[in-house]
C-alpha cells in the first residue's frame, strides 16, 4: 500500500493521469518513479521558504491556507485538541509542559504564525529525538486584546531534560526575537518531577480545557466550559490549532 501511494503521488506530481492502455510499471520503472518522487520532495523541502504556505511536517495540511482567517476555534478543532490530549495520556506522552510564545512580540507577523509554530516544534522534537527521547505536542493560536498574537503549546518534554536556554534559541532559529515575557514555560502542576496520577492528570486536563477558550459561546456551553473560558479566540490568519503526528 505504501508503494502504491508513492507511485500515485509521483504520477500526480508529474501531471500524469491514469491511462487504461498503459501497462503496469515493472519493478525497475517503479524504482525510477520512487526515486523521482523522493528527489522532487527533497528539492521542495530545501527550496521552500518559511513564509506563506510553508509548514513543518506534521503540523500542516492541504486545507490550511496561509491566508485563511478565523475568529474562533471550530468544533472539529476543539475535539481534535481533546482527542490529542487523550491520545497523549494513552501513549504515556502526557503533557507536562505548558509553553506560551508571544510571537507578535517576537516580531512574527500573524500570517506567518503557522510556519513559526511548525519551526519551533520541529526544533524541540529534533532536540529530543537526537537524544533518543520522545516528544509530543498539541497547540492553539490566539490573539487576545492586550496580549497580541500568541501560541499555547501543551507538550510532553522528556523527564530530566532541561529546557533552560532552549526555548529562546528555538524562537530565534524560527526568525523571531526573544525578550523578557516572549517565552513563558510552566510545568504542569508546577512540578519538574512528578508521578502520573489523578492529581497530575486533572492538572493536565485543566490545561487542555484552558486551551479551548477560543471556542464560540454556544460551542463552549455544549462542551461544558464555564463562561469565562469561552469566546476568547481573536482573529487569526492561517491554521489555528494542531498536533504532532504521533497524537493523530
Amino acid at each position: 500500500m505504501a508503494l502504491a501511494r508513492e507511485v500515485a503521488c509521483a504520477l500526480q506530481l508529474y501531471g500524469l493521469g491514469p491511462d487504461p492502455n498503459r501497462k503496469p510499471p515493472d519493478l525497475s520503472e517503479t524504482a525510477q518513479i520512487r526515486a523521482h518522487a523522493r528527489a522532487a520532495t527533497s528539492q521542495q523541502i530545501v527550496s521552500r521558504p518559511i513564509r506563506a504556505h510553508a509548514h513543518a511536517r506534521g503540523w500542516g495540511g492541504a486545507r490550511n491556507r496561509a491566508d485563511r482567517t478565523s475568529f474562533y476555534l471550530s468544533e472539529s478543532q476543539a475535539r481534535m485538541l481533546l482527542a490529542a490530549h487523550e491520545m497523549a495520556l494513552r501513549l504515556g506522552l502526557e503533557p507536562n509542559v505548558h509553553w506560551t510564545v508571544h510571537y507578535e512580540c517576537a516580531g512574527i507577523p500573524d500570517e506567518e504564525g503557522t510556519a513559526f509554530v511548525g519551526r519551533i516544534l520541529a526544533d524541540a522534537r529534533n532536540y529530543a529525538r537526537r537524544r533518543g527521547l520522545p516528544f509530543a505536542a498539541y497547540w492553539v493560536r490566539e490573539n487576545g486584546q492586550g496580549k497580541g498574537a500568541h501560541i499555547h503549546i501543551a507538550m510532553h518534554w522528556p523527564r530530566g531534560l532541561s529546557l533552560r536556554g532552549l526555548t529562546s534559541r528555538w524562537i530565534k532559529n524560527a526568525g523571531g526575537t526573544c525578550m523578557k515575557g516572549t517565552s513563558v514555560v510552566r510545568r504542569i502542576g508546577g512540578l519538574a518531577h512528578y508521578q502520573r496520577g489523578k492529581w497530575f492528570d486533572a492538572n493536565a486536563h485543566e490545561l487542555t480545557l484552558y486551551m479551548l477558550k477560543g471556542v464560540a459561546d454556544a460551542l463552549g456551553e455544549e462542551l461544558g466550559l464555564r463562561p469565562s473560558r469561552r469566546g476568547k479566540g481573536g482573529n487569526i490568519v492561517g491554521k489555528r490549532a494542531g498536533r504532532t503526528q504521533n497524537l493523530c
